[in-house]
């Protein structure tokens, strides 16, 4: 079966291209042909080298990547001989910051006058304007004739109410993120030896709209570096490989007074998901502020807390059934007990083994079910 995977892969965040080339490997092992369609239509840019580094100076000035007709003419040509359209996942449910939504209607109307079946994996959700054009573009997507099925990694039941009509063909249901099998897909595994203590880092802007400006997110990261350094920890400073996320570490490092050489490992633009998954590798330990780091990490069976700024990132741990490895930020700058004592206990306990075996599994499941629609 040939199948068009939807997803950001032309983002600068690395999330993204993980889960994208995780979905696409399971998909290849159940014997299916993928090819991957970015759900911005944008210019699916080379990972690195020179011509990467030229591509992304100079193609932008000959691609007007906003006009209708340049669009539809994408998505048309992508989904051409398709016997189906995939979402691979991420933040595509997004009523708050994102302009995708409209994307996803487009290629709504598309697979509808083709005939081609839709499938939404492992979506995640953001912002609640339901009644807004983003909320009418993405209720018409997903409750779409043509959707067979539609799989979420949270907010299951506001989607079902307020995004999915009565009419619908079907309702969402539960999954995980399937890049929790990237470590298999990329054929990684961790370094038992290691010793670094990794510091995932993002930006201002992501974290203080969560807080209403009660917490200041360069001092956290301060304080979690002085707490882990005081119990003897060797720390690094890392990002998912996006721009503004390196911003953050800089002043960061301006306020410990620390030079950059040394401190921080550096995850690019343009860098591979396996290339990503292998810095993750080298790690004993991660602090984690993005969804997908952690995830990784999970992969790896590398133990982590992370900053429970996101609904995404609770309910991952809920799904791993580690719901109190969520940091509340809150709570670190007067009670530094509080992060060493969580970090001793998760390093201690590391992951089940049978859940975590559990969990993989249901994940794969999940993805593989698409086959019955076309048995």
């Amino acid at each position: 079966m040939k199948i068009a995977v939807v997803s950001f892969y032309a983002v600068s965040n690395i999330g993204d291209k993980i889960l994208t080339d995780t979905v696409c490997w399971m998909l290849k092992k159940n014997g299916h042909q993928p090819s991957v369609v970015d759900i911005d239509a944008r210019y699916a840019f080379r990972y690195s080298g020179l011509c990467g580094k030229i591509e992304r100076k100079i193609v932008p000035y000959f691609i007007k990547r906003d006009t209708e007709k340049r669009i539809n003419s994408y998505f048309t040509s992508a989904f051409r001989g398709k016997d189906l359209i995939l979402f691979a996942g991420g933040q595509i449910i997004n009523m708050a910051i994102s302009n995708c939504s409209q994307n996803i209607y487009r290629i709504t109307k598309i697979a509808e006058q083709m005939g081609i079946p839709i499938a939404y994996n492992a979506v995640g959700m953001a912002g609640n304007a339901y009644g807004g054009t983003k909320g009418r573009y993405l209720k018409y997507a997903l409750s779409s004739q043509n959707v067979i099925s539609i799989t979420a990694r949270e907010r299951i039941a506001e989607i079902n109410q307020f995004l999915i009509s009565k009419e619908a063909p079907c309702k969402a249901t539960l999954v995980s993120d399937t890049a929790v099998w990237c470590s298999t897909c990329y054929n990684i595994k961790r370094d038992e030896k290691a010793r670094i203590v990794g510091i995932n880092v993002i930006s201002e802007k992501s974290l203080t709209p969560y807080y209403n400006g009660a917490i200041d997110p360069i001092e956290i990261y301060v304080s979690i570096y002085k707490i882990l350094r005081s119990i003897g920890y060797d720390c690094k400073f890392f990002t998912n490989g996006v721009p503004r996320d390196m911003l953050t570490v800089k002043e960061i490092l301006k306020r410990l007074h620390l030079r950059t050489e040394g401190n921080v490992l550096y995850p690019s633009q343009t860098m591979k998901g396996s290339s990503f998954v292998k810095l993750l590798s080298s790690m004993s330990f991660i602090v984690s502020s993005r969804l997908h780091t952690s995830i990784c990490a999970y992969s790896l069976k590398i133990p982590t807390v992370a900053f429970s700024w996101d609904d995404k990132i609770q309910a991952f741990y809920s799904h791993i059934s580690c719901p109190e490895r969520c940091l509340d930020i809150s709570r670190l700058q007067n009670h530094h007990g509080y992060l060493s004592t969580l970090v001793s206990k998760v390093m201690t306990e590391g992951y089940d083994e049978q859940l975590y075996n559990a969990h993989c599994e249901s994940i794969a499941n999940s993805l593989a079910s698409i086959n019955k629609w076309f048995l």
